[in-house]
């Protein structure tokens, strides 16, 4: 797991078996511009044909930014994203507002849905949609285990609000000055469930707790038949950056026992931050290890600058605050062929133990 800190991004890279890859969500480096899960790659001589898939969570910039680049590298990659039921119309919507691109309104997710599929249609391939109960990858590792991936959301509800968003859109907001809007895109986070041989894993992305009992994690808990075949999970990606939203008791009362790993990715932006002194607290009364890519709490003393630099942005903006860069990285593996083996965990950058 790669995270940035501030409202630079996550990415998880996953080595399923052998030497197969997946690549889900990316970041990247803000001053330098490079694309960190793509810098992984490469550092670790992973061979691009090895890079089975990739996954956009959901529609957040944070979690698309230069996803493009990994996905030119990765030439064999399937392209996975969130289900459309008018995947004609939401190309075009992409299409169009990535004709705004000499304009500031521009979106950035939308700049790289375009690169991708131009990849995409070079290559002569369609992407996959995920969805609930998506089977994604599958590969048999001896006679009794396999790796399976498997979507468990977005849910059919959240995927016909969001066609029949697409239409409003697409009328609202194709103006040049316009930039069109983030409208929930959490409620459509794909979460992941990875059947490692005899490990379950759950890598929670964004999805939060709604009220409507057919979207978020409630849907997934109600009606996933995949979810509802496994028994027990030992590591859990938590949602949404440790948000209050992002805490499913359901899942910490019935399926991840006292022996479970946690990970989270904080997020910072101005004096806003995750996730919370009280949610860090009960996430870690309910694991046995408990990793933040970097401190939930970063400081707000600001790095040095030209005095003159300083001083004109004391007199434009004397309120703008800066997003810190923390890069860190959480490093699990496990033997999946033993029932009773247990995760090892390394830390590297700004990753902590909490």
């Amino acid at each position: 797991m790669l995270g940035t800190g501030g409202s630079y991004g996550e990415c998880i890279i996953l080595n399923m078996c052998e030497n197969e890859w997946a690549v889900i969500d990316c970041c990247t480096n803000p001053y330098t511009r490079e694309i960190l899960p793509l810098k992984f790659l490469k550092d670790h001589k992973i061979s691009p044909d090895k890079v089975k898939f990739i996954v956009c969570t959901h529609w957040h910039d944070d979690h698309i930014d230069g996803i493009s680049e990994v996905f030119e590298y990765a030439s064999k990659a399937d392209f996975i994203f969130t289900r459309v039921n008018d995947a004609k119309k939401f190309l075009q919507l992409v299409s169009l507002d990535h004709n705004k691109s000499e304009y500031p309104a521009t979106k950035k997710s939308t700049k790289e849905f375009m690169k991708c599929f131009e990849i995409m249609k070079s290559r002569d391939i369609i992407y996959k949609d995920a969805g609930i109960d998506r089977l994604l990858y599958t590969n048999k590792l001896s006679s009794s285990n396999t790796v399976q991936v498997i979507s468990l959301s977005p849910s059919d509800k959240s995927v016909k609000e969001f066609d029949e968003h697409i239409s409003y859109m697409m009328n609202e907001y194709m103006d040049t000055n316009k930039s069109i809007p983030e409208v929930n895109p959490n409620h459509r986070s794909v979460v992941l469930l990875l059947k490692l041989g005899k490990h379950n894993v759950l890598l929670g992305s964004d999805l939060e707790v709604t009220s409507d009992e057919l979207t978020g994690w409630t849907n997934i808990i109600n009606n996933s038949t995949h979810f509802n075949m496994i028994s027990d999970a030992n590591y859990f990606k938590i949602p949404h950056h440790g948000s209050e939203n992002g805490y499913v008791a359901y899942l910490w009362n019935n399926l991840f026992g006292e022996d479970s790993v946690g990970t989270i990715t904080p997020w910072k932006n101005g004096l806003n931050y995750l996730p919370k002194d009280r949610l860090l607290t009960l996430y870690k009364s309910k694991t046995s290890e408990l990793f933040l890519t970097n401190s939930h709490k970063q400081s707000k003393k600001p790095k040095k600058r030209d005095r003159e630099i300083t001083k004109i942005i004391n007199r434009s903006n004397p309120d703008l605050s800066e997003y810190k860069y923390n890069f860190g990285i959480i490093k699990s593996s496990i033997d999946v062929d033993k029932k009773d083996s247990v995760w090892v965990t390394e830390l590297f950058g700004t990753a902590i133990q909490c």
